[in-house]
């Protein structure tokens, strides 16, 4: 956490998804796409852009379903939640 950009649309925390289209974009067209074991916690689900910009009081972690949860997102805001498992490259 110490190093996320703290500008990002939920704050300051470690962006993931569940949809593989949705990590893609991030990807560089010879780039690399991490799959992580993640641990949620307590959850607070928003609908909107913005909603929150840090891990809400009594919260774990922030889930904001876009597009009908084809292109959530999930933010953790603490390094313990999330292990890589598997790198993927593009060539």
């Amino acid at each position: 956490i110490d190093v996320a950009n703290p500008s990002g649309a939920f704050g300051k925390g470690i962006y993931t998804s569940s949809a593989s289209s949705k990590a893609y974009d991030f990807c560089n067209e010879d780039g690399a796409l991490l799959l992580n074991k993640v641990v949620l916690g307590k959850v607070r689900q928003v609908s909107t852009w913005g909603e929150v910009k840090r891990c809400p009081e009594g919260y774990n972690s922030v889930v904001f379903e876009h597009k009908n949860g084809t292109r959530n997102e999930t933010i953790l805001y603490s390094d313990d939640a999330i292990r890589p498992v598997f790198l993927i490259m593009f060539q």
